[in-house]
């Protein structure tokens, strides 16, 4: 394990570094599946309409695809997309796979599931650093670790009006109570 604790892998090897590999792989999966469907959108409509879904839904689903995925891609409101994203395989799972399962078994949903689980992380992390745009803690204005409220980070610990509780003073605003 002397790999694991050189400098050069201590310094660049961050968690960080993982959510940008892990963006850009979820970004390009989302941007290709909703650039297919922008292309051929009669197809979608119609598609969508076989599931008893009004046709605005598939011009929404195929934007959302394609505009999530660059918003993922290149860090721009990655909570946000993040969390449409995944609403929307959710629904996927629901409404398509459900037929494909009794037809193909489980292996016919494995790429929803997947996108699914990648967004849902997304939206709960948010992008990591290598962001085009990041939500800074309010108190530090240092990282991305904000809370659901945007006020302050876990790192600044647990301050008053955050919604963890208890202030542990680290942050220059507030004393430990």
């Amino acid at each position: 394990m002397k790999v694991m604790n050189h400098p050069i892998v201590k310094k660049y090897c961050t968690k960080d570094l993982a959510l940008l590999i892990i963006r850009i792989g979820l970004g390009a999966a989302f941007i290709s599946h909703g650039w297919q469907k922008l292309e051929q959108m009669n197809n979608i409509v119609s598609f969508f309409g076989t599931l008893g879904l009004a046709p605005f839904v598939a011009y929404f689903i195929a934007l959302l695809e394609f505009i999530g995925g660059i918003g993922i891609l290149v860090g721009a409101f990655v909570r946000i997309f993040g969390l449409l994203l995944a609403l929307e395989m959710f629904f996927a799972i629901v409404l398509v796979s459900d037929k494909m399962l009794k037809t193909h078994g489980y292996g016919a949903i494995e790429l929803e599931v997947l996108l699914l689980t990648m967004s849902l992380a997304f939206a709960i992390t948010g992008g990591g650093e290598y962001s085009l745009i990041k939500r800074t803690c309010k108190c530090c204005a240092k990282c991305d670790d904000t809370c659901i409220d945007g006020s302050c980070c876990s790192k600044c610990a647990e301050m008053k009006d955050c919604c963890y509780g208890i202030c542990h003073g680290m942050c220059k605003k507030w004393k430990k109570s």
